[in-house]
């Protein structure tokens, strides 16, 4: 029952389209066959995330964050099997390695080799097939464990009809909407389904549609293998997706080990422990050669004490002229008489308890 409504439910797009509307969308068949959960783009789509992506990638290659990448980036490095990439994994992928401000011209063919490899080259002859006006379309909520549907329409303004026949797998019988001829004869401005049926799921198979009446003009489109009702090949990629993820998981986890982060917060989050040696203090980076830091072979996580860099102050000469001789005796240049002795001439107090910068207050946590 449920195959006949989905039968119906494709016809009445079909007869309600109109006789000037093209079915076809050859994503379809990159769709029907893509390996990752990525959503699938069209042609124009890529290339404009590609385009944007490599312009500007100049400005991006500076920052670490992945979100520095924008909308672009996010489309591209989802195409990816671990579902996200760096901004070098992305440009490498979609850029031209001659100059990365530009998009590389196969951009389209880079992405629908992540996502569904192999499935180009259907893409091609689906493309083909729609230049002599046959357009072609199967969702994947159409393509179950015993049963597939798939939308044929033609229109050409040049040619009045077409001549559409299907081969596949031995296994697999196909009809045109119930039709026992495996030909049938299209004329402009119009379509059929094509349904087939296989008696196993759990072997891999094939469809094969065939223009006629046009040289090469075919398209050959897999069916997969189900396991509870499950397409084993999607399965397969989701567990290599999973432990690439997990790998990466782990690593990123051994890499946070000895992370220092700021937080907005007076207490760390769950996780985490206040980091010591920073409290109160400024950050400064290891020298690490730069010339920079006078102890320039600091460890990471060493402290320095408050300082004022070495520097002198020319002091007002009045300060020591001022007065001539006071009570009990002379006064000499450079000498401040005061009632029999003489000290060192002292300059008024200034400033705060402490010299710094403008600053922002954050509590510094590391991993537990």
């Amino acid at each position: 029952m449920r195959s006949l409504c989905r039968l119906l439910s494709a016809l009445a797009v079909l007869v309600t389209a109109g006789p000037s509307v093209v079915l076809g969308d050859c994503v379809d068949v990159i769709r029907a066959s893509r390996l990752t959960t990525t959503i699938s783009r069209d042609t124009r789509e890529i290339e404009e995330a590609a385009r944007n992506f490599c312009k500007e990638y100049d400005l991006l290659k500076g920052g670490s964050s992945a979100a520095s990448g924008g909308i672009a980036y996010g489309i591209l490095a989802a195409s990816f099997a671990t579902g996200s990439a760096s901004l070098e994994q992305v440009r490498d992928r979609y850029c031209d390695a001659s100059d990365y401000r530009n998009a590389r011209s196969d951009a389209f063919r880079s992405y629908v080799d992540l996502i569904a490899p192999g499935a180009y080259s259907a893409y091609e002859k689906c493309i083909a097939l729609e230049n002599i006006g046959v357009g072609f379309s199967i969702a994947p909520s159409s393509v179950l464990p015993t049963s597939l549907t798939a939308a044929v329409s033609y229109t050409s303004p040049i040619f009045t009809q077409q001549t559409l026949t299907f081969a596949a797998s031995p296994d697999v019988s196909c009809s045109w909407l119930g039709k026992t001829e495996s030909r049938i004869k299209l004329t402009n401005g119009t379509g059929s389904l094509l349904t087939c049926t296989r008696r196993k799921s759990d072997v891999a198979s094939y469809v094969q549609l065939i223009a006629t009446t046009s040289p090469n003009a075919t398209l050959s489109f897999p069916w997969s293998r189900f396991k509870d009702d499950i397409p084993q090949d999607q399965v397969a990629s989701l567990r290599h997706e999973l432990a690439i993820s997990t790998e990466a998981l782990a690593s990123l986890r051994d890499g946070l080990k000895s992370a220092v982060v700021a937080f907005a917060l007076n207490t760390c989050p769950p996780g985490w422990r206040e980091y010591v040696p920073a409290q109160g203090r400024f950050i400064r980076g290891l020298d690490k050669g730069a010339g920079i830091d006078p102890e320039p072979n600091r460890l990471a996580g060493s402290t320095q004490e408050d300082a004022i860099g070495r520097h002198r102050h020319s002091r007002p000469r009045d300060v020591y002229d001022a007065g001539g001789f006071d009570q009990g005796g002379g006064v000499a240049q450079g000498q401040y008489f005061g009632y029999g002795h003489t000290k060192t001439p002292e300059t008024g107090d200034s400033g705060e308890v402490e010299t710094r910068p403008k600053n922002v207050a954050l509590l510094f946590c590391t991993p537990n």
